[in-house]
C-alpha cells in the first residue's frame, strides 16, 4: 500500500510540472544615493489547457493559410504558363520564341540541318513578328519556290540605310541550308527550264505585299524602305512550306 501512495504522488508531481511554467522577469530598481541595479523575479504560472473552442479556431486558421498557400502556387504556376505561352508560340505550324536582346526583341526559329555529318539547328532571327507580318505583307497568289531564284531590284532607294544587306544576307543564309540557289538578273542570258527557276523583283511601290504576276514571277513591292518586313514575310512563308514538306 506504502509503494502506490509514491507511485500516486509522483504521477501527481508530473502532472502539475505539466500544467506551469517559470516565469522571470528583470526590474531595474535604484534606491536612493547608489546606482540603478537589476532585479530578476522569477515564479511560476499555471498553463491553461487549450478548451475545445481554442482548438477549432487554431485548425481553421492553419486550414485558411494551407488555402492561401495553395492560391499563392496556382498563381505563380499560372504566372510561368503566361509568360511561356507568349514567349513561345506556334505560327502556322512552325515554333517561334521571342528573345530579348537590350532593347531589341527578336522571334526566333530554326531549321534542322546536317553540320558535319551531325544533326544540328540553324537559327533565324527575325526583326518581325511573323503573325503581324502576315497583315503587314499580303501575299498575293500562291509562292511555289523552286532550285534556282533570280532576284533583282530595280532601284537603289531599296537600300535603305543597309536594311537591304541584312536582308539580303538573310535571304542568302537561308535558301543557301535550303539547297536553293541564288542568281543576280542578268538580261543578257536565257533560262531554258523555266520550272527550275522562280524570279523574284524588288520594286519601290505605294504599299508592301507579295504579288504572283507569272507562273514562276514574283513582285516584292516595298513602301516606305519596308524591306525587311517584306524580305521576312517571304522568308516565313519558306519556314511554313519547308515545315509541312517536312
Amino acid at each position: 500500500m506504502v509503494k502506490e501512495k509514491k507511485r500516486d504522488k509522483k504521477e501527481k508531481v508530473v502532472k502539475e510540472k505539466e500544467v506551469k511554467e517559470k516565469v522571470c522577469e528583470v526590474f531595474d530598481v535604484q534606491k536612493k544615493g547608489e546606482e540603478e541595479k537589476s532585479v530578476i523575479s522569477c515564479g511560476v504560472e499555471k498553463e491553461k489547457p487549450a478548451t475545445e473552442e481554442q482548438i477549432k479556431n487554431e485548425s481553421k486558421i492553419f486550414r485558411n493559410v494551407m488555402i492561401v498557400l495553395a492560391g499563392l502556387l496556382v498563381m505563380f504556376f499560372a504566372v510561368l504558363f503566361i509568360m511561356n505561352s507568349v514567349n513561345n508560340f506556334d505560327y502556322r505550324g512552325v515554333k517561334f520564341e521571342m528573345v530579348k536582346e537590350g532593347q531589341l526583341t527578336f522571334y526566333k526559329t530554326s531549321i534542322p540541318v546536317t553540320y558535319q555529318g551531325e544533326d544540328a539547328d540553324y537559327n533565324f532571327y527575325l526583326r518581325n513578328h511573323p503573325g503581324k507580318l502576315e497583315k503587314k505583307v499580303p501575299i498575293f497568289g500562291n509562292i511555289s519556290f523552286r532550285k534556282n531564284m533570280i532576284l533583282d531590284v530595280t532601284t537603289e532607294n531599296l537600300f535603305c540605310d543597309g536594311d537591304w544587306n541584312l536582308a539580303l544576307e538573310n535571304i542568302r543564309n537561308l535558301y543557301g541550308i535550303l539547297d536553293v540557289k541564288l542568281i543576280p538578273k542578268n538580261d543578257s542570258v536565257v533560262y531554258i527550264n523555266q520550272n527550275d527557276y522562280m524570279f523574284i523583283t524588288f520594286n519601290e511601290a505605294n504599299s508592301t505585299n507579295i504579288t504572283k504576276i507569272g507562273e514562276n514571277d514574283y513582285e516584292i513591292n516595298v513602301h516606305n524602305c519596308e524591306i525587311l518586313p517584306a524580305a521576312e514575310r517571304l522568308m516565313v512563308e519558306t519556314f511554313v512550306q519547308n515545315k509541312n514538306l517536312n
